[in-house]
């Protein structure tokens, strides 16, 4: 299972200060039995809730997205995106679990867009780019 906690903006050493915005669970599987990667079942996760749910606005221009996976053993981190959004663009830079880190191109983020739709446009270019 997977969890998605939203976070406005971060606090020292790059941990969160309070309680999430909002946190999305899901778990996706193929039919065919073959495992999804993180991103593409972080991508179907944040598309299932977006059909049915809205999620709140970021409050400010700097906000963090945790991605856990829940498993027998615990919990463990396995994505940090950091957000930065001005002037209707958003730049994300994403460390991965195997300590990866990869910067995003700026995305276009409409003013009334949610967190949850920021964090699929930007969950779905890294998809594009291959990783």
């Amino acid at each position: 299972m997977l969890t998605i906690a939203i976070y406005d903006r971060e606090g020292s050493g790059g941990i969160p200060l309070h309680e999430p915005l909002c946190e999305l669970e899901g778990c996706v599987v193929r039919h065919d039995g073959q495992r999804l990667s993180l991103l593409e079942e972080a991508c179907k996760v944040l598309e299932v809730c977006l059909d049915r749910y809205s999620t709140p606005a970021p409050p400010s221009d700097c906000f963090t997205v945790l991605v856990k996976r829940s498993r027998r053993s615990g919990i463990e981190l396995v994505a940090r995106i950091n957000f930065v959004a001005r002037n209707r663009r958003t730049n994300a830079s994403v460390l991965l679990e195997h300590g990866e880190c990869v910067g995003v191109e700026s995305v276009h983020v409409d003013p009334h867009d949610d967190a949850a739709t920021i964090v699929l446009q930007v969950v779905k270019q890294l998809i594009a780019k291959g990783w």
